[in-house]
């Protein structure tokens, strides 16, 4: 994609969410001012509190997340349009039930690959409640401080 291209889906999303800012937004102020601006394609999902719209302009497919609440600007991509995308025209609303933005997300419901220790979310690796010395409940030391000597409870010292 040309500088020229990325620099004018900027602009096109910077303008839209300074028009939309401090005010609540709908799926149809959206689509209208994305037509205004001569996007072929426009397609608008319409969550619980958050709009995120897919739109594309000479090539280029414009993705912007925004707070229904203030028009504010959560999120936003570009790329080069890919295969079937480039014959899109027209516009698409669809309704969500959910919000497309997850990075406030706290709910470590996903895989993490073992990198915390919040659920049993990371392929049984360190599963909740243990951790890379966890024994599981057994009491045997192994030996490992009682330097040959009787376990007698301490330490024992040379």
């Amino acid at each position: 994609m040309t500088l020229k291209a990325r620099l004018m889906m900027f602009t096109a999303a910077v303008t839209f969410s300074a028009t939309m800012a401090s005010a609540a937004i709908t799926a149809n102020d959206v689509v209208a001012t994305y037509q205004s601006q001569g996007y072929t394609y426009v397609q608008v999902k319409d969550g619980i509190s958050q709009i995120k719209v897919e739109a594309i302009k000479d090539g280029v497919k414009l993705e912007v997340i925004y707070d229904k609440a203030s028009g504010n600007v959560i999120s936003q991509e570009t790329r080069a349009v890919q295969g079937s995308e480039a014959g899109l025209s027209g516009v698409e609303v669809q309704h969500s039930n959910g919000d497309f933005d997850d990075t406030g997300d706290d709910d470590n419901d996903g895989d993490d690959n073992g990198s915390d220790d919040n659920g049993d979310d990371d392929n049984g690796s360190d599963g909740s409640g243990h951790d890379a010395d966890d024994d599981h409940g057994s009491d045997d030391d192994s030996g490992s401080d009682d330097n040959g000597g009787s376990d007698d409870g301490g330490d024992d010292s040379n």
